[in-house]
């Protein structure tokens, strides 16, 4: 029994530094996780695993092909659990922390423990990486399995041992199965392959039939994708993701000084001063380039080392500009969250700047002012009215405690109506009114509301005011031109607004 307590002890003091990195990664993960409302996006998620049959249905029949399966499969068996808040985010929570755990034994392995601290304490404290532990959405499992993916290439042309590369297949296909953008970081590294081809030609039987094995599985949901992105797209019709506009230069800018360091959390802080935020953008630039660069120098001699380096710097670059490429090209599809993936490996590249500044003062004061940056684009996540979450839940309680008989609802699109249909139909005891929704064609609200005002005394309007929703102004065309309709409440809730009307003469 003495010895058992030894041995706990011992590894406790071994690992302390890590252990305290986690604990404090999962104090702000589980802070206020279940405080908000689902926004629009969660509201989908949920909405797949209620509906759980008829979400597989329509994905392989190509009717809603938008997610692949792996993280609504984990998401539905969660959900055992119960649909409130907190739990089904305990999920993306506790897939975080692994992460945590990944970045630091990937960065030990390659880079030293030290580095593996500080790529795990950065991990730990990014914003951008805390939002998506907060929200149902199958972005949290491609981080981890994009850099295990990664974690399991680098492995394998290090040590040419086979286990590598079958961990390097599975990584693949639950990569694909989570969200189709892993396809970049499998591109990527079947391009690195090319490029050593001849230094790792005697592994090609090996490596060509990983890629027929992961080919063969992603099968099911390659066909679906074709239905719902590369048909539309090459026909001229719509896609799921036509509210992305073309990029500029200046998101590839912001992507690196900007998104992956958090800044952009701090840009609604009035508390942080304008020069603050250029000098957070600033470090984090200038280590990210001596963390590409100065290993190179160091280890010029050690050639597995600067391969390994440059496959996780270069990964970096390639994956946004691919996507930024395609976006200007061919089809719009650069937006912040799907780069989210590449943070760890980012995250990687500059605590080795970090850890290889040679002035001790320099390097405690930056890790000092990066801890700052971090903890105020938390402080701002969390106390911000542009990180807050659509209050469907407010609005569906507030429409289930004040609804007669005789009423009905009308929701400005069916997108917002999936997440206020969780609260309504589900989250609660279960509405006992119809719900309707407005198409984006003025001839059928007229259609719509003349239907309504034969057979219905009140009506609630719900109406999301952001994005896309903003224009669809329903509030504004009633007022306009229906008399008949007298408004007797207006509530503004974030995100959303709600509207009583009652039918008079």
């Amino acid at each position: 029994m003495a010895n058992y307590k030894n041995k706990i002890t011992s590894f406790i003091n071994q690992q302390k530094f890590i252990i305290l990195i986690l604990f404090g990664g999962a104090f702000l993960r589980f802070y206020h996780l279940g405080f908000e409302s689902y926004w629009l996006d969660e509201g989908q998620s949920v909405d797949c695993v209620l509906n759980f049959k008829k979400y597989f249905q329509d994905y392989f029949a190509g009717d809603n092909s938008n997610h692949p399966p792996l993280y609504y499969i984990l998401l539905y068996f969660w959900t055992y659990l119960g649909i409130h808040e907190f739990t089904t985010r305990v999920l993306s929570t506790i897939i975080g922390l692994f992460t945590i755990l990944i970045i630091y034994q990937f960065t030990k392995k390659f880079y030293g423990k030290n580095t593996g601290l500080l790529a795990a304490l950065f991990l730990s404290l990014s914003t951008f990486h805390l939002q998506y532990c907060q929200e149902v959405r199958e972005y949290i499992l491609l981080i981890p399995l994009s850099l295990l993916g990664i974690f399991s290439f680098n492995s394998y042309l290090q040590e040419n041992k086979l286990k590598h590369l079958i961990l390097f297949c599975i990584f693949s296909i639950l990569g694909f199965w989570t969200h189709y953008f892993y396809a970049f970081t499998f591109v990527y590294l079947n391009l690195v392959y090319l490029f050593l081809f001849k230094k790792y030609k005697l592994r090609f039987r090996n490596w060509f039939l990983v890629q027929i094995i992961i080919l063969i599985t992603i099968v099911p949901i390659l066909i679906p994708v074709f239905k719902v992105f590369f048909i539309p797209v090459a026909t001229g019709a719509s896609t799921a993701i036509d509210w992305l506009k073309p990029p500029n230069i200046y998101s590839l800018k912001d992507v690196f000084c900007s998104d992956l360091s958090s800044i952009s959390f701090l840009l609604s802080n009035p508390n942080i001063s304008s020069l603050f935020r250029k000098l957070a953008k600033l470090l984090f630039l200038l280590l990210f380039i001596w963390g590409f660069l100065y290993p190179i120098f160091r280890n010029s001699k050690n050639l597995t080392f600067v391969t390994n380096h440059l496959v996780l710097s270069i990964y970096i670059l390639f994956y946004p500009l691919f996507i930024y490429l395609i976006s200007i090209y061919f089809k719009p599809i650069f937006n912040a969250r799907y780069l989210v993936s590449i943070l760890p490996v980012y995250l990687i590249i500059v605590a080795t700047g970090v850890d290889n500044l040679k002035v001790s003062f320099l390097k405690y004061m930056t890790i000092l002012f990066i801890f700052i940056i971090s903890l105020s684009s938390s402080y701002a996540f969390f106390t911000q009215e542009a990180f807050t979450k659509d209050q469907y839940r407010e609005v569906a309680l507030y429409i289930q405690e004040n609804e007669k008989e005789g009423d009905i609802i009308c929701i400005n699109s069916e997108w917002p109506g999936v997440v206020f249909g969780v609260y309504y139909n589900n989250y609660y005891h279960g509405g006992n009114l119809k719900t309707k929704y407005f198409s984006d064609q003025q001839n059928h609200y007229y259609q719509l509301l003349s239907s309504l005002l034969k057979n219905h005394k009140r009506i609630w309007l719900v109406e999301s005011n952001i994005g896309v929703y903003k224009n669809e102004n329903i509030n504004e065309f009633i007022e306009n031109n229906y008399s008949k309709l007298k408004e007797v409440l207006e509530l503004n809730f974030v995100k959303v607004n709600l509207y009583l009307y009652k039918v008079s003469g």
